[in-house]
């Protein structure tokens, strides 16, 4: 749009200072930087009715268009090199320029032509920040001949300055904004939880890790109490539990003289949990290294005091007892070296070539009659050769028919199955009982050490919680990997395991 000259307008100053004044009080209301450049350029080609208005302010490359009015704001971002006469000498005078002839002082750019204006006249005048020249404000016009009043070269200079002022405010709130957005960013990429809360006990931080922690989202807890307990500033950590079962050890540290208090909840959810399983563990292990030494004890000492007493059967008696929980006492203490062995991470073992057919035979062979269960074994239909550890193949499928038999009725079947996956270079065993199977809630962590299902049958059933870590542990250090899922019918449980093709 072009203005066209008015010079009863041009030289009122009264309606000059009304529209100044107006200009100014816009320029009080945006504090975001891109829209203020905006209201400065508009405002200056409105006051003195020009055609074009440009804000030129310095950066660390020099000075560059920084907003534009009357022409594309695609020319936003042009840099104006040294020679590009008018723009350079406000910049280092600091004085204002009027151009009668806009060509004689300025190199105007390329842009102006593409655009079919012929500017004439002009004004060039300087913005400061703080006292120092941090850009120009200019205007021109294209028609022949026009001159600038001192009125409308005084308020100019006065926009200009509103103007500098303004941007200072702007940039300096656009800086804290930045800064602000960048330590929000720091504190959503912290692991611990962070909650700052205000002198009355209101919530003014709360960043993404808390949320994760508690399940409440920002905007909820934002200018509320803070939903959990915590101590004191000084008076050290705290440990309370919080939404959905987990825990956070809370520390609460003072904000000096702000009256604010900041939170650090670090989540120890797995700590905790690690720390109830190893007191179970202990706990278990302890009644069950003492009911076979217990045993032991008693037939050794009846042995002992009363064997001329005893007649040959009796005494067979007692020795098979001895024998059996011996052996029970042995696998107990092999499985602990062996937990202890994987959790270290020196867990080792020796792969070799065997078929798997002979392997799940030999491995079944002291399983013949030692149960109340039945037992139906299935090999592969043709000869697999699969890399393994004889031993440790012994030792996973051993624990396997162990858990199946602790974990199903007497009677039930329990059955053992192997297949070949050629694409994949695999072998699969399974074991399925006919229990009752484990908790939807439990199936993630039946691998993991000392973890006990919480179903009825484990209280009863004993154990230490360190099978099913082993055999993960063994599996994997043989190539392979682990899985429990229910089983056929959602009856009972299948774990299935996989070894490499040799």
């Amino acid at each position: 749009m072009i203005w066209r000259w008015s010079r009863s307008r041009r030289d009122d100053r009264e309606s000059l200072a009304r529209r100044l004044a107006l200009a100014t009080a816009e320029l009080t209301v945006d504090l975001e930087l891109s829209g203020l450049l905006g209201r400065i350029v508009r405002s200056a080609s409105e006051l003195v009715e020009a055609d074009v208005a440009g804000l030129v302010l310095l950066d660390r490359d020099g000075p560059v268009l920084a907003a534009i009015h009357g022409m594309p704001e695609e020319y936003v971002g042009h840099r104006y090199e040294p020679g590009e006469g008018a723009i350079w000498t406000v910049l280092e005078t600091g004085e204002p320029l009027v151009m009668a002839e806009i060509r004689e002082h300025l190199r105007l750019p390329d842009m102006v032509g593409r655009e079919g204006l012929d500017l004439h006249s002009g004004v060039v005048v300087p913005t400061k920040v703080d006292g120092q020249v941090r850009g120009v404000l200019g205007v021109s016009c294209a028609t022949p001949g026009r001159s600038t009043t001192a009125a409308e070269m005084e308020v100019l200079a006065l926009l200009a300055a509103h103007a500098g002022a303004a941007v200072g405010n702007a940039a300096a709130f656009d800086e804290l904004a930045r800064r602000q957005r960048r330590e929000q960013a720091i504190i959503d990429g912290l692991a611990d939880g962070v909650v700052v809360v205000g002198p009355g006990g209101e919530v003014t931080g709360w960043n993404r890790a808390v949320q994760a922690m508690t399940g409440i989202a920002a905007a909820a807890a934002l200018g509320k109490p803070v939903p959990f307990e915590y101590a004191a500033a000084g008076q050290g950590p705290v440990e309370r539990e919080l939404a959905d079962g987990r825990w956070a050890r809370i520390e609460a540290t003072p904000l000096g003289e702000s009256g604010e208090t900041v939170l650090a909840l670090h989540d120890i959810t797995e700590q905790r949990a690690l720390e109830e399983a190893k007191t179970l563990f202990l706990a278990t292990t302890s009644h069950e290294l003492k009911t076979p030494l217990t045993v032991i004890s008693g037939f050794a000492a009846t042995l002992q005091n009363r064997w001329h007493q005893l007649d040959e059967q009796q005494r067979t008696d007692a020795l098979e007892a001895i024998t059996r929980r011996s052996q029970v006492l042995l696998r107990l203490i092999e499985r602990l070296l062996i937990g202890s062995r994987a959790d270290a991470g020196t867990l080792m073992v020796w792969p070799e070539r065997r078929d798997l057919g002979e392997l799940l035979a030999e491995a079944m062979t002291g399983f013949e009659g030692a149960s109340e269960h039945r037992v139906a074994v299935a090999g592969p239909d043709v000869a697999v050769a699969v890399m393994v550890d004889p031993q440790a193949f012994e030792q996973v499928i051993g624990q396997l028919l162990e858990n199946a038999f602790r974990y199903s009725p007497v009677g039930s079947l329990v059955r053992v199955s192997a297949s070949v996956d050629v694409d994949r270079g695999l072998a699969a065993v399974r074991v399925v009982d006919e229990g009752t199977g484990i908790p939807p809630e439990d199936i993630d962590h039946v691998f993991d050490r000392f973890f006990q299902a919480s179903r009825p049958r484990s209280v009863t059933t004993g154990g230490v919680g360190l099978g099913l870590f082993i055999v993960r542990s063994l599996v994997e250090a043989s190539g392979g990997s682990v899985r429990a899922y229910p089983g056929d019918g959602g009856v009972g449980t299948t774990v299935e395991f996989t070894l490499p093709l040799a």
